[in-house]
């Protein structure tokens, strides 16, 4: 008599979660190294997941940002936002 505990089932399970967490950790990897050398204000919270307004709390904490040309234009570099 042979008694089925429904393991292959579980393996399957598994796989497919793992799966499809590499490939989920591997498109963020590729994101991040595709990002811009210079962002937004806006696209630098979106990067770090963060709101605009948490960013901005970043930044009194010392992230650096760029004004280039114009003060109303303020730059942060990935490399500091992630």
């Amino acid at each position: 008599m042979k008694i089925e505990l429904g393991m292959p089932d579980m393996e399957d399970t598994i796989k497919v979660i793992v799966l499809g967490s590499v490939k989920q950790a591997m498109q963020q990897f590729q994101e991040q190294l595709n990002a811009k050398e210079r962002m937004t204000l806006k696209e630098g919270a979106q990067y770090a997941g963060v709101s605009i307004n948490t960013f901005k709390k970043f930044m009194l904490e010392g992230l650096k940002v760029s004004r280039p040309g114009s003060a109303s234009v303020q730059l942060v570099s990935h490399k500091t936002a992630s």
